[in-house]
């Protein structure tokens, strides 16, 4: 008992589940054993899993039922100041930005179901993701260590919540396990409703004592309002959430609170809205750094960077160990074309210990275009030596861009055909070879990567654009109007597409 105790407390959860169950399976019934054993299948789960994830049904049904009714929270709402970008629009479909360190919002949800099916992997970006797992292997490898009758090591269907309702200091780790592990929301509600039922009754009784004695009783649990705000969130009854929040900020203002009633907003895409909840947060908690973190993420995805980097670099002075700060405010210096101020932020990161491929790419970038060429070389190599299958065709992709900015066309070209035999729906690497081929006069050979880039991604502004351009030089006019209306719904005041389009409609007046 006490080893496993001390393998929990040092955080080796595989061990100290290894000792529980070998204990169990000596015919213990010691119910110590059982509840470190559920907390350790606990944490564990909570190392690999963001419950505050949003899952790909409830990201289809946002982009594709919209009910066409405008949210006051977001009308009028434009960025204050900041660069245009001129050269192409950003949207969903596209990459992120080179260089964001985030958990909850590093991945970008495609916009069409039949997309997601067609592709085969729904999520691709080039920034770490800071998981190396999924919650699903935690649980098969957890079950697979501690096997039950059955294969379980509780068996959620057989047990008697109302017993252990009643034993507040079994209740909590239930819960957990039931929301974390199991995954099973009605149980864990379940076993929060009948928590609540026993709370009321202690508040009933405790309305007819007199009032000395009164205020020496517990009051509510706050946790157990804030965990029930969770289970309602998953299942999608916002509404019950935000009551829930409500709530346990009357009992006891928590941080955790605010952030769940900020993403509760966020849910109902009324971003203003969490902006204001966090505020609210701040004037408990001023100068917190994960409310001011959420804040700044609200303000970058609003595209209101320059209010974003401001709170980053807060972040920073509250907090100089930050990644996500440090690596947001890197990119920021970089898309604002001041790589020298970039790369001191990336290189502050790897002092602190951090080592990733994505890291290293970022800074080879930064180096390169600050005319640190022979730097930039070596941390991309270091990045292709620490780059591994699901970040392989990034690094490969900014190394042909490197080689491109070189004069090197062939290299390039070579490391962008590795890029398409590490991930072939890579719809960046289609255009380029589209591009390449085209400087060298093979315009069929174009169209084809243009084509197959659009398959990828049909609403990407650069292989339309590109190969409206192109199916115009080739006589193909139909296609060439087609392609250009289409590329002007994703950058209404492209100027090439309007000139182009210009002609055409002309040419079809004329004929």
């Amino acid at each position: 008992m006490r080893t496993a105790l001390s393998k929990f407390y040092s955080r080796d959860f595989l061990e100290c589940i290894d000792i529980c169950s070998s204990i169990m399976d000596h015919g213990s019934s010691d119910e110590a054993i059982w509840v470190l054993k559920m907390r350790a299948l606990t944490e564990q789960a909570i190392l690999d899993k963001d419950v505050m994830e949003t899952k790909i049904s409830d990201s289809i049904f946002k982009n594709e039922c919209k009910s066409g009714l405008n949210d006051s929270s977001t009308l009028g709402l434009r960025a204050s100041s900041g660069r245009v970008n001129l050269m192409k629009p950003s949207s969903s479909f596209e990459r992120p930005q080179t260089g964001v360190l985030r958990n909850k919002t590093s991945a970008k949800v495609s916009g069409s179901i039949e997309r997601v099916i067609r592709s085969g992997r729904v999520f691709r970006t080039g920034t770490l993701t800071g998981r190396s797992g999924t919650t699903a292997v935690t649980r098969g490898r957890s079950t697979a260590i501690c096997p039950g009758g059955d294969g379980e090591f509780i068996h959620v269907a057989r047990l008697n919540l109302i017993k252990y309702a009643k034993r507040p200091e079994i209740a909590k780790c239930l819960f957990e396990y039931l929301y974390y592990v199991a995954d099973d929301m009605k149980s864990a509600l379940n076993l929060s409703n009948l928590v609540a039922q026993k709370q009321e009754i202690q508040e009933d009784s405790v309305s007819k004592e007199p009032k000395d004695h009164r205020m020496m009783l517990n009051r509510p649990d706050p946790w157990w309002k804030l965990n029930r705000a969770k289970c309602f969130l998953r299942l999608g009854l916002l509404h019950e959430a935000e009551s829930e929040c409500n709530e346990a900020i009357r009992l006891q203002p928590h941080i955790d609170i605010f952030v769940l009633l900020g993403l509760i907003a966020l849910r109902s895409d009324q971003p203003l809205r969490a902006i204001k909840v966090y505020d609210d947060g701040l004037k408990y908690f001023p100068n917190d750094i994960e409310l001011m973190t959420c804040k700044a993420q609200i303000y970058e995805d609003l595209n209101d960077l320059h209010t974003s980097v401001a709170l980053y670099k807060e972040i920073v002075k509250q907090d100089p160990g930050d990644f996500e700060a440090l690596a947001s405010v890197g990119a920021f210096y970089f898309h604002d074309e001041q790589p020298e101020m970039a790369i001191t932020f990336y290189r502050r990161i790897l002092q602190l210990g951090f080592r990733s491929a994505e890291l290293f790419n970022n800074l080879g970038l930064c180096a390169f275009y600050g005319q640190e060429i022979d730097t930039g070389l070596g941390y991309m190599n270091e990045a292709l030596k620490t780059c591994m299958e699901r970040n392989s065709a990034d690094v490969y992709f900014n190394v042909a861009h490197i080689f491109l900015g070189l004069g090197n066309i062939s290299e390039a070209e070579q490391a962008l055909r590795i890029t398409l035999a590490y991930d072939s729906n890579y719809s960046e690497a289609y255009t380029n070879l589209g591009v390449l081929a085209e400087q060298r006069g093979d315009v069929e050979s174009a169209r084809i990567f243009y084509e197959c880039a659009i398959r990828q991604i049909p609403d990407a502004f650069e292989p339309n654009h590109n190969l409206a351009l192109l199916t115009y030089r080739l006589g193909d006019l139909q296609t060439s109007y087609q392609l250009a209306n289409k590329t002007l719904t994703v950058f209404p005041n492209n100027t090439n597409m309007l000139k182009l389009l210009k002609e055409l409609e002309h040419y079809f007046k004329s004929t």
